[in-house]
């Protein structure tokens, strides 16, 4: 109702505008003589428009035309509202409650609405008045959710990307029965996916991970979305306009493909390990990190809200400072392929015993030219941490060319030495992480399609 251009089309309109039609007969029933009905006009007007004589614009007859008896005489009549009463305690609709305080027949309250002050009534649809709020007990909830997955099939083949849904006052909704509809257009088969619970970050409050189609190389995959809240209430698409730097309302569709020139720009990923991070520059030291909203959002409210509104849901959200003793940072080691080396890290302070491990060990498993290593947790250590890494074999030191690279991506000789610090301007290495399950993308900056994604070097270079 809220978008001004398709309201009328909204079955709910026209409803409204029937009830207060029917205000003004009953008026004009009880207050007016049949032909006070037809010639009674106000005095003041609020432009020549509103005359009684004028032309009733678009058609051609004329605003006293409308006052005829003609049309209830011979056309409809309003069937008067049957309450309820101490003989018959009922109401002719589902959609009303007989209150026997008064023996009224009342509206309803939808699930989810405002009840204050009728608890113990029957004033909630399918629901129940709990602390002023109309919700469902765990046990119908478990059933309801168990009812809408029943028969969900999951893509063969799908890849992950994220949206969000958010309330009338832009924060996300946390609530496991919170669904998106998702249909392949090329197979009209669909799957439901679930708000999943509650987030942590990098996850924005009310994400939810869509399970889409998996692209081919050369084909895209086009899927339309349903976004419900707990309630049940649709949810209207909100996308990001790359050039107003806006959101705005759009169609709930995505194209999926490779080829970012075709491809919605949205960020997924084929790996449920990674899906955590996209929409995440982690190519940043942590106190800088924080995740971008994605490309399409979900709005369940009927009150505006505003593209800023929309963004500050992602712009709080910040990376928690870590009180892990250790954190892990990257090292980036060239080699021959039949060596073994080990690497080790030692603090120059004693706040950390010396980290060891063979190269082959602490290697990515996407890129074994970079070593994952261990070093004290800067944000414990107000001076910071500096530490020296060596490669070692057979407990040797090796002759290794080192480099370092610089924030700007200037490149140097170096002693192997790096600082941690808990302050980005004085931390020589940014990216680091206390968190495991980061390391498979941490450098990465996973904002946008997966063609734009950029990977940092680390700071430290070994060339042996």
């Amino acid at each position: 109702m809220y978008v001004i251009r398709v309201s009328p089309n909204d079955p709910t309109f026209y409803m409204h505008h029937a009830f207060i039609d029917n205000l003004w007969e009953k008026f004009r029933q009880n207050s007016q003589t049949r032909e006070e009905r037809e010639n009674q006009w106000a005095t003041k007007n609020c432009n020549d428009n509103h005359g009684f004589d004028v032309q009733m614009k678009p058609f051609t007859i004329q605003n006293r035309d409308g006052l005829s008896n003609q049309y209830t005489d011979e056309w409809y009549e309003y069937q008067t509202v049957r309450h309820c009463s101490e003989q018959d305690a009922t109401c002719d609709s589902r959609f009303y409650w007989c209150d026997m305080k008064t023996w009224r027949c009342r509206s309803r309250v939808v699930y989810g609405g405002n009840c204050t002050g009728y608890e113990g009534t029957q004033i909630c649809y399918n629901s129940v008045c709990s602390q002023g709020k109309c919700v469902v007990p765990p046990r119908i909830r478990s059933a309801t959710k168990s009812r809408i997955e029943d028969g969900n099939v999951s893509f063969r083949e799908r890849v992950w990307a994220k949206t969000v849904l958010l309330d009338k006052d832009g924060k996300g909704i946390e609530d496991d029965l919170s669904r998106i509809v998702i249909t392949d257009s090329d197979t009209n088969q669909t799957q439901i996916v679930f708000h999943s619970g509650e987030t942590a970050f990098p996850e924005i409050p009310g994400t939810v991970y869509l399970s889409l189609p998996k692209p081919r190389a050369g084909k895209m995959s086009r899927v339309s979305l349903e976004a419900r809240d707990q309630f049940g209430r649709y949810c209207q698409a909100q996308c990001m306009n790359e050039t107003s730097e806006r959101y705005q309302v759009c169609q709930p569709f995505l194209n999926i493909s490779l080829n970012s020139e075709i491809s919605s720009p949205v960020s997924f990923t084929h790996s449920m390990s990674s899906r955590t991070f996209l929409n995440l520059d982690l190519s940043l030291h942590p106190r800088q990190m924080h995740p971008e909203m994605p490309y399409m959002v979900f709005v369940c409210s009927r009150k505006l809200v505003t593209s800023a509104m929309i963004k500050q849901a992602a712009e709080i959200v910040r990376s928690p400072v870590s009180t892990e003793n250790y954190v892990f940072f990257r090292v980036a080691v060239y080699r021959e392929e039949s060596s073994n080396y080990q690497i080790e890290v030692s603090p120059y302070s004693e706040i950390g015993p010396i980290f060891s491990s063979s190269i082959e060990k602490a290697a990515s498993a996407f890129d074994p030219n970079i070593v994952f290593v261990q070093a004290p947790n800067p944000e414990l250590h107000k001076e910071g941490v500096r530490v020296r890494v060596s490669i070692l074999s057979n407990n040797n030191r090796v002759q290794c060319q080192i480099k370092c690279t610089e924030k700007d991506g200037s490149m140097h000789l170096c002693d192997g030495d790096v600082d941690l610090h808990s302050d980005p301007t004085l931390s020589q290495e940014d990216v680091f992480t206390s968190d495991p399950l980061s390391l498979p993308v941490l450098g990465w900056n996973m904002k946008g399609h997966p063609s734009f994604w950029r990977h940092k070097m680390p700071f430290l270079s070994f060339h042996c």
